[in-house]
């Protein structure tokens, strides 16, 4: 009698960084949990993947767990699979990163484990048949795939259970399908529905696989407990029925099926349920129209679903600016020759920054994670520093398209501090405070999401991306709370005008940057050009503001360059404060101060202090903490994400005349 072949395992991983305490309770209630349940079924094959970062979190605080592993592996039990060793989204690497990433993962596993992997984890299903290269280079002989992908490659009915090849360039590689019902079913039905969906179809000729995120067994049955008894029960379940289901590790199953599989081609994929998720709202939304109008034909979500995962980097601003970094490091990293220990530790920290989590937003925060953001900056920034070498790093300033937008940014490289400028509204959109390791201009673009409705968000969305240096000007006696809720009018042009430079210099300590627009008065337009001029110091810079007013009559409004800054979270007794001569301000929740002209912003939890001051008062200054309604697990929470600084100055500009200001800021 032909037995049904079952191939059961879990992926398993943390974000680099990852508060410890965060990740024991994973430990206790998933990873432990499944292990030493499986381990008193010896009969039962299982396949587990592990990142490089949880394996390190392992062996330092349960290598007790690693020896059980050790055991398991040694007995045939256990087959380990390899992929990225900080979990990245592999389409989103430059290729040295990927194979260098599997490489090290699979050497890990290979010295500590005394075994090495064939098979490899895709990260969240992120496929692109130009991984295969990649993959053949490292020694897999198969992968994974979810079999809605198999579906969206026109693969249907009885076959969807069969393993294929798929090919690029000449090289091969098997992918298994996963099959989703089960996967789904797993720890939600009773143990008994599986056995009888098993059953049902096991006259289909090929393997059930059941991949299951670890993580998930911590939440899909609360009671610890009741998990190890379903497992148990399931076990059970395969032993009593051994005669016609075969528990099988996927690596002998793969040497058992060469020569016999079809050849097939798979679109651009990434997690099921997740497709849609990287295209815009109003995308989202016709082709959730579209699913429903063709309901009645049957789940066709497969065929129309369009999305992939690096289209997350267009759709959230700053993931495109941590993914342009996380490239730009790259290149210095490459760059590095003769220092092997220097090119190891810079690189290091660049893959930790390369982990999927912080680039995307779907059933986890994501990129609405503000820890998240900080730590991928700061391994990005450290990566940066082991780049510059002692005696040859000289600072400067260099201008080329660093966000692949079409336009030269300016970068400013210091011993002290980076700066990034970007030609779109001249803002300052990366600010590195290099003893600390902290991006400043760490804030979060906030945009619609699907979950959002008018019952469960009282949402801000920004037009514009929140980082430092956005010129406004505002009408007269604005409140606060219209500015926060974006119910007033820009009656300037400038907050996305197109800047020139006046030169392009890495000599000079200075970037001149200018543009021309308008402003609203009465009614009237009046011309206006508006020139910003950064000159860059060793612990600071100072932003001077010209704006000439061309036309023949006076022009009277609130000039207000807007900043923003991540600041340490403000629930707890250490939040940040603002003080002044006048005023001394906990940065806990909207405040207002009057006429003022210097202050300091001490961030005690980050140990980081901002010094300002203007050449002449501002009327008013305003401090907004903004939040972000975020979903994670099923769950909308109201979430701190930045804090928002705005100076005003009531101004009038004769015709014919330049106004101007100076800001400095020096970093302590």
């Amino acid at each position: 009698m032909r037995k049904v072949k079952l191939i059961l395992g879990t992926y398993n991983s943390q974000p680099p960084g990852e508060n410890n305490s965060v990740i024991e309770e994973f430990y206790q209630k998933a990873y432990k949990t499944f292990l030493t349940t499986m381990y008193n079924f010896p009969n039962f094959n299982i396949s587990l993947f592990y990142s490089g970062s949880l394996f390190e979190w392992l062996e330092e605080y349960h290598p007790e767990f690693i020896t059980v592993l050790q055991e398991m592996i040694n007995s045939k039990q256990v087959e380990m699979l390899s992929g990225g060793y900080y979990d990245p989204a592999l389409t989103l690497l430059p290729i040295s990163d990927r194979v260098g990433q599997m490489e090290t993962l699979t050497t890990y596993i290979r010295k500590t484990l005394s075994k090495k992997p064939r098979g490899c984890y895709l990260t969240e299903s992120v496929w692109d048949s130009s991984l295969i290269g990649s993959l053949k280079s490292c020694g897999f002989e198969y992968i994974y795939l979810d079999d809605n992908q198999f579906l969206s490659s026109g693969i249907s009915g009885d076959a969807l259970l069969k393993p294929v090849v798929t090919e690029d360039q000449g090289k091969t590689i098997t992918v298994i399908p996963v099959n989703s019902k089960l996967s789904e079913m797993f720890l939600r039905e009773k143990p008994e529905k599986l056995i009888e969906y098993i059953q049902e179809n096991s006259h289909l000729d090929g393997v059930f696989t059941i991949m299951l995120k670890g993580e998930y067994i911590n939440s899909a049955i609360q009671d610890t407990g009741k998990t190890r008894e379903w497992l148990e029960t399931f076990n059970k379940l395969i032993e009593e029925n051994s005669s016609w289901i075969e528990s099988i590790n996927p690596g002998k199953y793969v040497k058992q099926i060469q020569g016999t599989l079809e050849r097939t081609y798979f679109p651009q994929y990434t997690i099921n349920g997740m497709r849609n998720k990287p295209l815009p709202i109003v995308s989202q939304r016709e082709l959730n129209r579209l699913n429903r109008h063709l309901g009645a034909l049957g789940d066709v979500s497969h065929w129309i679903n369009s999305g992939f995962f690096k289209q997350f980097i267009s759709r959230y601003y700053d993931s495109s600016l941590l993914y342009s970094k996380m490239l730009y490091i790259n290149l210095l990293v490459s760059q590095i020759k003769g220092d092997r220990s220097r090119k190891k530790s810079a690189r290091e920290e660049l893959w930790r920054a390369q982990s999927h989590y912080v680039y995307w937003h779907g059933s986890h925060l994501g990129i609405y994670e503000k820890n998240l953001r900080e730590r991928s900056y700061s391994f990005l920034i450290e990566a940066e520093r082991s780049t510059r070498e002692k005696g040859i790093f000289k600072t400067g300033i260099n201008h080329f398209d660093i966000d692949f937008d079409g336009l030269k940014e300016a970068l400013y490289q210091g011993d002290y501090y980076n700066s990034y400028i970007s030609q779109k509204g001249g803002i300052l959109f990366q600010l590195d405070h290099i003893k600390s390791k902290r991006n400043l201009l760490s804030t979060v673009m906030r945009i619609e999401e699907s979950y959002h409705n008018s019952e469960n968000s009282s949402m801000i969305y920004d037009n514009y991306p929140k980082k430092m240096f956005h010129d406004h000007f505002l009408q007269e006696n604005l409140q606060l709370s219209d500015f926060d809720y974006g119910n007033y009018k820009e009656l300037g042009t400038f907050i996305d005008s197109i800047y020139d430079y006046d030169s392009l210099n890495r000599e000079n300590t200075t970037v001149n940057l200018k543009s021309k627009g308008n402003v609203l008065y009465l009614g009237v337009n009046h011309n206006v050009t508006l020139e910003k001029k950064y000159l860059f110091t060793e612990n600071g810079m100072v932003l001077t503001y010209s704006l000439e007013n061309h036309d023949d009559l006076p022009l009277k409004t609130t000039f207000s360059p807007e900043f923003n800054l991540s600041l340490s979270d403000i629930s707890g007794t250490d939040c940040a404060t603002l003080s002044s001569d006048r005023d001394h301000l906990v940065l806990n929740s909207s405040k207002e101060a009057l006429q003022i002209n210097h202050f300091v912003i001490n961030d005690i939890l980050y140990n980081v202090k901002l010094n300002f001051s203007f050449s002449q008062n501002s009327e008013r200054l305003w401090t907004i903490p903004q939040f972000s309604d975020s979903m994670s697990n099923g769950e909308i929470n109201k979430l701190y994400q930045f804090t928002t600084f705005l100076p005003q100055w009531d101004i009038k500009i004769n015709p014919r005349s330049v106004w101007t200001l100076a800001i400095n800021l020096t970093l302590g």
